[in-house]
């Protein structure tokens, strides 16, 4: 894990979050960078680091996507809004 978290600026932070998304085939419809792009700006925030996914990504999963399907949440969007996540 050496070297995964990579540190831009250490600014003063009070209860900080980590929000993280990944690119890629799990993106489908950029779910993922699209919702951290809303967020980052919706909240005005800054990215002051970041990272390296080789650690956490599942870069690809063996069998169909039959099989991948299974590691996937299912969730249901009504009028834009998020009503349901298993």
């Amino acid at each position: 894990m050496m070297g995964s978290l990579i540190i831009h600026e250490r600014p003063s932070l009070e209860a900080p979050r980590m929000i993280i998304g990944f690119s890629g085939w799990m993106d489908g419809g950029d779910v993922s960078t699209g919702t951290i792009e809303y967020l980052k700006n919706k909240l005005k925030a800054n990215k002051f680091a970041e990272i390296n996914p080789g650690e956490f990504y599942i870069f690809n999963l063996p069998g169909g996507m039959e099989q991948v399907a299974q590691f996937r949440p299912y969730t249901k969007i009504k009028d834009g809004l998020l009503i349901d996540f298993e």
